[in-house]
């Protein structure tokens, strides 16, 4: 339902590979569930698990969330794992440009873990005076947009539903709509009886103030609408229909140190690691001289 922002530039994410597809991990169990299967090839928990355990946390997290989401992500695997059959019945693999940029591809990974592991940033960095003047730093260059406060019941479509299965779910959603919406209703308490979702079940369904530009298209333009402690028809996302209330909203202003606190860490961390990333290549480099023949350089020119 919501889209990620960095209110402090651009963070570079590095590309995660997942575990061989061609094949089940060796530890795999004889019981490992088979989750996806078509033919021969299976995909199981223990390759899923696998897969998730080298994604970072908030990705986990929200393939996680729902059965529509691991759903999507072992069927993507299963793709992967089809195509993967394809190539090399074709013998695509074999090709001496294929495997030069598989060789590249495979040099890349190994050069992004080592690296990762050889410059790891001190985990008590940064100190709470140096998040402050960070903060103090870039707070004009920080606005927030209109935010709004939104509490959600959500129930999940399961894949390739039918028609009378989305038909009941969104009657369901209908029904639970006209008891929110009752004068002395408590959402929270029905957000934790009926939604589906893990997490909303916890928190009584509170996503607590979100940024209008952070809000999913379709989920923008009905909420952006309403009043304060109104109720939502059912609206429809990928994966759910969710019924939503608006407890109130925030006018465009300076964001709180609060507010920014984890994304401004997250920078100051991915910042730390791209320089000690350097020093070490630095240092590698000062080890032992290089020679660069820029006359032969020179001749590799190509002109248009």
């Amino acid at each position: 339902m919501l889209k990620r922002l960095s209110p402090f530039g651009a963070i570079l994410l590095a590309a995660v590979a997942l575990p061989t597809l061609s094949a089940a991990p060796a530890w795999a169990q004889a019981d490992d569930p088979v989750l996806v299967q078509r033919g021969d090839l299976k995909v199981t928990a223990g390759e899923i698990n696998a897969a998730l355990a080298l994604l970072p946390p908030d990705a986990r997290a929200k393939v996680l969330e729902s059965p529509a989401s691991i759903a999507t992500f072992a069927r993507d695997r299963m793709i992967a794992k089809m195509l993967i059959v394809e190539a090399k019945s074709t013998k695509f693999d074999a090709k001496p440009e294929v495997q030069a940029r598989m060789n590249e591809a495979r040099d890349s990974a190994l050069i992004n873990a080592f690296l990762a592991s050889v410059t790891q940033a001190d985990p008590a960095w940064p100190s709470e005076s140096e998040i402050v003047a960070a903060y103090e730093a870039n707070r004009n260059r920080v606005i927030l947009p209109k935010q709004y406060h939104i509490l959600d019941i959500a129930l999940f479509v399961p894949t390739g539903a039918t028609k009378e299965q989305e038909d009941a779910i969104q009657k369901a959603a209908r029904d639970i709509k006209t008891q929110a919406s009752a004068s002395k209703a408590d959402f929270l308490e029905l957000a934790k009886k009926y939604s589906q979702s893990p997490t909303l079940q916890q928190n009584g369904g509170d996503l607590g103030f979100l940024r209008e530009d952070a809000l999913q298209t379709g989920i923008r333009e009905v909420v952006v609408t309403m009043k304060d402690n109104s109720v939502s028809d059912p609206l429809r996302s990928a994966d759910s229909y969710h019924v939503l209330k608006l407890v109130g909203t925030r006018p465009p202003g300076p964001a709180s140190l609060d507010e920014v606190r984890a994304s401004l860490v997250q920078a100051m961390r991915q910042q730390r690691i791209q320089q000690l990333t350097r020093g070490y290549i630095d240092g590698l480099v000062a080890k032992q001289a290089m020679t660069v023949d820029d006359a032969d350089i020179a001749k590799m020119v190509r002109k248009p």
